[in-house]
């Protein structure tokens, strides 16, 4: 699967634009500047920054996050990288994250 490799600081949101953010980094794997994200690091929304704006009536807001693919042939520290193309789970509204801004050195093919 290709695509860009996610790094901390990238703008990932949900489908209600509430912005996630990783809840653990891999130190060992820098994209510019910023660490990269191993695939079992869990995903959390706000209250930094922007809340998902799924109402609770309609099943939402969105809490967490994790993604189920990501780099296939390349590992850090055992675990496969967040890549932008890879999918990712809401809970508890099953919506997928969205990679809106990433780095752009390195990218998986």
């Amino acid at each position: 699967m290709p695509g860009f490799a996610v790094q901390d600081g990238a703008s990932v949101l949900c489908l209600h634009a509430g912005q996630a953010r990783p809840t653990a980094t891999n130190p060992r794997v820098t994209l510019a500047g910023s660490a990269a994200v191993g695939l079992v690091a869990l995903w959390k929304f706000g209250p930094d920054p922007p809340l998902c704006t799924l109402p609770p009536a309609a099943g939402g807001p969105c809490a967490t996050a994790i993604w189920t693919a990501g780099s296939t042939r390349v590992v850090s520290m055992g675990m496969p990288l967040v890549i932008e193309s890879g999918r990712a789970i809401c809970t508890p509204t099953s919506s997928p994250l969205s990679v809106k801004v990433v780095q752009s050195r390195v990218r998986f093919t």
